[in-house]
C-alpha cells in the first residue's frame, strides 16, 4: 500500500494494487507498456512479468507465508548418517 500511495504521489510510474480474495495485496506497474508484479517482501525491487512463473511464484509465497518460513529450516535438519 505504501507503494502504491509513493508513486502516485510522485508519478514515478503508473502502479496497480491488487487484492484477491484471500486478502493478499501486490503492486503492478506499468513499464514501457508492458505489466509487471513489483516484489515488496521477499526481494524487494524486484520485477516479474506478469503471468510469469516468478510472478506466480511470488503470489503463491505472499498467500502463504507459513510456507514461506520453512524454506530456510531445512539447513539444520539432521541426515540420514544422524549428522547435520
Amino acid at each position: 500500500l505504501l507503494f502504491k500511495l509513493l508513486a502516485d504521489l510522485l508519478h514515478v510510474v503508473p502502479c496497480s494494487l491488487h487484492r484477491d480474495e484471500e486478502g493478499a495485496c501486490w503492486n503492478i506497474l506499468i513499464i514501457d507498456g508492458e505489466p509487471f508484479v513489483l516484489d515488496v517482501m521477499f526481494d524487494p525491487g524486484a520485477l516479474y512479468t506478469e503471468g510469469s512463473g516468478k510472478a506466480s511464484e511470488y503470489l503463491r509465497r505472499l498467500r502463504h507465508p507459513e510456507e514461506t518460513a520453512l524454506v530456510g529450516a531445512g539447513a539444520g535438519i539432521v541426515g540420514a548418517g544422524g549428522r547435520k
